[in-house]
């Protein structure tokens, strides 16, 4: 399911919510569990995933999905399973790490840099 902004996911988090499919960040960090059925997330980093986010690989920034009701916030499994998704690129599309820039790239960039900078009043 494509989603278009953030009107667009808060409207879809809610709708299901209201259907029952309602998680707290505790009730998802219980599912992530080590040996032993010890919590192996910290509802803190559920928390964290849904305000802040995460930063990928390819320098997006994706937060779990989630809806503020009064005081709690609530995701659902939905949500869970695209946050999964986009962060562990497992949506088909491999990420390559960046070429590394030879010397003289990197000297123009510093250059073009340091000119941007100077041309900004820095």
């Amino acid at each position: 399911m494509k989603v278009d902004g953030p009107a667009t996911i808060t409207s879809l988090i809610l709708s299901e919510v209201r259907n029952g499919d309602g998680l707290s960040p505790s009730s998802v960090a219980r599912t992530f569990s080590e040996r032993g059925g010890r919590p192996g997330v910290h509802p803190t980093t559920i928390f964290r995933w849904m305000t802040k986010g995460v930063l990928c690989p390819d320098g997006r920034r994706v937060r779990l999905e989630s809806v503020r009701i009064g005081s709690r916030y609530w995701t659902t499994w939905a949500a869970v399973e695209r946050f999964v998704a986009a962060t562990s690129g497992s949506t088909g599309t491999e990420l390559s790490p960046p070429a590394p820039r030879s010397p003289t790239a990197r000297q123009q960039a510093s250059r073009r840099a340091e000119r941007e900078l100077a041309d900004g009043g820095w």
